[in-house]
């Protein structure tokens, strides 16, 4: 998940969950509420507390004093996903301010799917969070990512069945392979006929100073 994607995501729960807090000795503070929404749900039932819920199944600090966006800014690239997984899968079960928790759930996810983020949510289930590796598409195939300087060009599942489609995709192939020595064309690889895809080197910007 990319940080500015991440960022926006964790200040829209920060103006959710920050409010004011009253500690066992009537001690007014503020502070996150998201312990409320944890407490009220089947996930607290597992775990002593929200601490512990983060302690053991995300292996890093959660401080209720402090604003995500503050806690959590500099958190690697790996983990971001499953901090946000984490925290939606509360307000998911939560019975504290099903309103709220329901329209929660409800951006959160739409955004997440704007922003090429997959997910999976069973009804009775946790929700699961992954890296969408599509990171360009044009009318009718997806560009997929497969390791550093190779990608995927495949079509679409809507033009898979399409003979039209399939025909195009690999009289495209055909007509790069043969081009392969020419160094302004994108080497290809090899050709899926079940999947109607192939390999080919990612294009690399290059940006001319005038």
């Amino acid at each position: 998940m990319k940080l500015e994607e991440f960022i926006k995501l964790i200040n829209y729960f920060d103006s959710i969950l920050w409010d004011t807090k009253v500690d066992e000795t009537n001690w007014y503070y503020n502070g996150l509420v998201l312990d409320y929404y944890f407490e009220d749900s089947v996930l607290s039932i597992d775990y002593l507390n929200l601490e512990d819920y983060f302690d053991s199944f995300l292996i890093f600090k959660y401080i209720d004093t402090e604003q995500l966006s503050e806690q959590f800014k500099e958190l690697s690239e790996a983990k971001r996903l499953k901090l946000v997984e984490a925290i939606l899968n509360i307000f998911k079960f939560s019975t504290y301010d099903k309103e709220i928790s329901k329209t929660v759930f409800d951006k959160s996810t739409r955004f997440l799917k704007r922003n090429d983020i997959e997910f999976k949510n069973p009804e009775n289930g946790l929700l699961q969070l992954s890296n969408n590796d599509i990171f360009d598409q044009g009318s009718y195939c997806v560009i997929i990512k497969v390791e550093n300087g190779i990608v995927k060009k495949e079509l679409k599942p809507l033009y898979k069945d399409n003979l039209e489609f399939q025909k195009r995709m690999k009289y495209e192939f055909e007509n790069m392979y043969k081009l392969r020595d020419s160094a302004q064309i994108l080497k290809v690889f090899s050709y899926d006929h079940e999947n109607f895809s192939y390999l080919m080197e990612r294009a690399i910007k290059i940006y001319m100073i005038t």
